[in-house]
């Protein structure tokens, strides 16, 4: 890899604080104040880094205080309306919008990752990116901050800024797009029926990767406009399938 973890996520999270101002979440947080984050940010993207995931994801499975925080995730992921009552009061989330950009040690996450967290529909919710080649930095790739690389962050910035002021907008898929995604939902299904792995497992995995794959294609048109082409749609079907492979591997 060309960085190591930290590194990676810090300049990553240094652009996310300076172009998405305000939208960042708490490093930390319990079940309950998660859902008061949500509920002040209802309507509002909210984004979570988190520079460890493994710690986090070991107090959501043995923690008493942690109980209840992987189905919240999962109900913000899906933007699906949240209820939660205590004794003190209640708690409700109507538009929630959440994305998670964390990273792990691969063999401490292996560790901890089961079965049952993949049935229950937390961990196939995840994009997996997995660096190849032999772990460590390179230092033939390592240079200083240049005037060059310091304008391509700045535009990176601004194309940032510029996306998260477009607002709210109503999308929909050409013809020839949506003949596109249902060949690759098509395809998706026949891996799965011949796959040599448990069904429970490559099942949710491979599903998640055509709504992956719509999403994305999502993304890019909203930049351009209203209408999801079939090139969108081929480059989300191009990701998709990479996370899938990581996920699968």
């Amino acid at each position: 890899t060309l960085y190591r973890k930290t590194s990676t996520q810090k300049n990553a999270m240094n652009i996310a604080k300076v172009a998405l101002h305000g939208s960042i979440a708490p490093n930390d947080f319990t079940p309950q104040s998660l859902v008061t984050i949500m509920a002040k940010r209802s309507g509002k993207a909210t984004l979570w880094i988190k520079d460890e995931f493994t710690g986090f994801y070991q107090a959501c499975k043995k923690l008493d205080y942690m109980t209840g925080i992987m189905e919240a995730l999962i109900n913000f992921y899906d933007c699906s309306p949240y209820w939660r009552e205590l004794q003190k009061g209640s708690s409700k989330v109507d538009e929630p919008f959440l994305s998670i950009m964390t990273a792990s040690v691969r063999e401490k996450f292996l560790e901890l990752a089961s079965t049952d967290d993949v049935l229950s529909g937390f961990l196939h919710r995840f994009a997996l990116v997995v660096p190849s080649g032999n772990s460590g930095t390179s230092t033939k790739y390592l240079v200083q901050m240049s005037a060059e690389l310091k304008a391509e962050e700045e535009l990176l910035i601004q194309g940032l800024k510029d996306i998260s002021n477009l607002g709210p907008r109503e999308m929909t898929l050409d013809d020839k797009a949506f003949e596109r995604w249902k060949l690759y939902k098509f395809m998706i299904l026949g891996n799965i029926k011949n796959s040599s792995m448990p069904i429970n497992l490559i099942g949710p995995i491979s599903e998640r990767a055509t709504e992956t794959a719509l999403k994305i294609a999502m993304s890019v048109a909203y930049v351009r406009g209203k209408v999801i082409n079939k090139d969108d749609i081929c480059l989300g079907i191009r990701v998709a399938e990479k996370w899938r492979q990581s996920a699968i591997d």
